[in-house]
């Protein structure tokens, strides 16, 4: 579970939410993850950070429309959509991860900076650390 403001997210949630809008938007990204962001003097919200090959054909109004889906089911659960209510979270955004970079290699080193052991280190729909959006390399859009 990651909370950060009283959301109360949780990894079976999130992992049934996201599967589910990329099956709808015929989506097979190589890698997907998310996790909170808190930039300074800014409200936190929650990003999907994906990857897709090189080769993949995104139609430029599927960021925006995945990012928006995805709050707005996540707001079915009564604490993210209380904390979104509140203003404590601003909606959910998209970080495309650069076709050429290894994001399972970013996972895994981030995961052993943190201190897990990796063997311990498995693939997460959900992670709570706030700095991904450093430590891999693309961009929000």
């Amino acid at each position: 579970m990651v909370d950060i403001c009283g959301e109360k997210l949780n990894e079976d949630l999130v992992r049934t939410t996201v599967v589910s809008l990329l099956e709808k938007h015929a989506l097979h990204p190589k890698f997907w993850m998310m996790a909170p962001e808190w930039p300074p003097e800014a409200r936190p919200f929650y990003a999907l950070f994906i990857q897709f090959d090189a080769s993949a054909a995104i139609d430029e109004r599927q960021p925006d429309t995945i990012a928006r889906e995805i709050d707005e089911a996540l707001q079915e659960s009564y604490h993210y959509e209380y904390s979104r209510r509140l203003g404590q979270l601003d909606g959910c955004r998209l970080f495309v991860i650069a076709p050429q970079s290894d994001s399972y290699h970013t996972y895994l080193t981030v995961c052993t900076d943190l201190g897990q052991r990796l063997g311990d280190i498995k693939p997460a729909a959900l992670h709570a650390y706030l700095g991904w959006s450093q430590r891999f390399t693309g961009a929000f859009v």
